[in-house]
């Protein structure tokens, strides 16, 4: 049988770190259902295409900032 080797520090730990985790890709998901309405909304609307992509490159660069931020 093998026996749970975490304490209850430990273990308090791991959920929280996994609830901020899920609570972050929660806000990235929302950001990416809602895209194309903040690309009407921030955005130039002459070109929705352009809008678009720039509405999705915000979302990358978020998304590709994270782990340097996390660093920091």
């Amino acid at each position: 049988m093998v026996k749970n080797s975490f304490s209850a520090e430990q273990k308090k730990i791991i959920w929280l770190s996994a609830l901020g985790g899920m609570l972050e890709f929660y806000d990235f998901t929302i950001y990416s259902i809602f895209a194309a309405y903040f690309s009407k909304l921030f955005f130039p609307a002459s070109n929705t295409l352009f809008s678009l992509l720039a509405a999705y490159s915000v979302f990358f660069i978020g998304y590709v900032i994270r782990p340097i931020g996390g660093i920091i």
